[in-house]
């Protein structure tokens, strides 16, 4: 029996240790290793085409038409928790397994949710760019505390729930929506069920975002929604750009509309030319908030796992679109 052909594409897999590498080729798999290169690279295509398992990020986008091409595909590893970048339709229509890693870069993406709120309300970039700048003025980065303020989070799952945690020690209000609403958890984490997102709007201090993009929900925050929120709240979305209205923003920004916005997550990646980067209340970061050493490795052998388990004809797990291994 020929072996099992693995096709890795997302950059970040075994980017700081190599044991998932190591643990793919153990289980006597093939691997062609391609992390970080697109499908217009020399040769990726070929390879490709030749891939039983592609074990995909950010950055490579499996559309329809793709998948026409990959006659020999059968499973879909997605390095991370987010889906959009697959058409989960047009897998599922093939017959291709598709799973990702829920979990693995909630402790993560949840510490850079809450360093970007206190960066942004403290004014921490500005006044280390001060500083190196040799100036020592420090009556100008007068801030606001978050203290028994009140958080907002669209969003109630592993990252949400994660932010919620950290939230509860600064006493904060926590407010939250999530259609598939974690009752009992939430519960213990004293976080406040709205029916409809939108009624929490002109409540909150700061809303985080924290689901995922889905045809529904594209753009959901724009120029009324911000509208309705306070003049100093501030939103934070460490969870994909295009669920927001990126010129509306800008708008509620410039205008004093809303206070301020600490943006991971772009609509483009990278934002080149967005007229957010030109705002003083824009913390800005480059789509990096899943990125640490310890969430790396839980992606990698995470999806490593579930590799190996498919390739011994045990489902792996989470399978998102309910393709079954046939025993």
């Amino acid at each position: 029996m020929s072996k099992k052909v693995v096709f890795i594409e997302a950059a970040p897999y075994c980017a700081s240790s190599e044991d998932g590498l190591d643990k793919l080729r153990e289980a006597g798999l093939e691997v062609i290793d391609r992390r970080g290169q697109g499908v217009d690279s020399p040769g990726v295509m070929d390879d490709l085409r030749k891939a039983d398992v592609l074990l995909n990020g950010n950055d490579l986008k499996v559309t329809a038409d793709l998948l026409q091409e990959l006659p020999n595909l059968k499973m879909i590893g997605k390095y991370g928790v987010g889906l959009d970048m697959v058409d989960i339709p047009a897998a599922t229509e093939r017959k291709i397994l598709v799973c990702n890693s829920p979990g693995c870069n909630s402790q993560a993406v949840a510490d850079q949710t809450m360093g970007m709120v206190l960066g942004l309300l403290r004014k921490m970039p500005k006044g280390d760019a001060s500083m190196r700048a040799g100036e020592y003025n420090h009556i100008a980065f007068c801030g606001l505390e978050i203290w028994k303020k009140t958080l907002g989070l669209i969003g109630v799952g592993a990252i949400g729930r994660a932010v919620a945690m950290r939230a509860s020690g600064f006493r904060m209000r926590i407010l939250g929506y999530d259609p598939y609403w974690p009752g009992e958890v939430a519960d213990m984490l004293n976080i406040e069920r709205v029916q409809d997102w939108r009624e929490m709007l002109p409540e909150v201090d700061i809303l985080s975002l924290h689901c995922n993009l889905t045809a529904d929900n594209a753009k959901m925050l724009g120029t009324e929604e911000f509208k309705a929120m306070k003049k100093t709240a501030v939103v934070v979305n460490a969870a994909r750009g295009e669920l927001i209205d990126e010129q509306a923003l800008y708008e509620a920004l410039k205008s004093g509309e809303i206070g301020g916005a600490a943006i991971d997550a772009w609509t483009n990646e990278p934002p080149t030319g967005s007229p957010l980067l030109t705002l003083d209340n824009v913390l800005a970061m480059p789509h990096s908030a899943a990125f640490t050493v310890e969430s790396f490795y839980n992606m990698d052998m995470r999806v490593t796992d579930q590799i190996i388990d498919f390739s011994k004809g045990i489902q792996p797990q989470p399978t998102v679109n309910g393709i079954a291994i046939k025993g």
